[in-house]
């Protein structure tokens, strides 16, 4: 299954990331598709994150300018 982070505002898609049936049942795909983000060098200011389970999640290095987080 295809991940893909979008801009908050215009839906465009900023990063995709492909993840398991595994990742996805157990509702990490979204953080796995994030530190993919981040270890590419991916710009994700103003990245629509609304309801993402992050626990745990490394996002050393990010740019995340004005994320939605909520």
């Amino acid at each position: 299954m295809k991940i893909v982070i979008k801009h908050r505002y215009t839906s465009a898609a900023l990063f995709e990331h492909e993840v398991t049936d595994e990742q996805q049942s157990s509702g990490i795909a979204m953080r796995v598709a994030l530190e993919a983000a981040c270890r590419a060098g991916a710009n994700l200011s103003y990245a629509n994150l609304s309801g993402a389970y992050l626990s745990g999640a490394n996002l050393s290095g990010a740019y995340l300018r004005c994320v939605d987080l909520s």
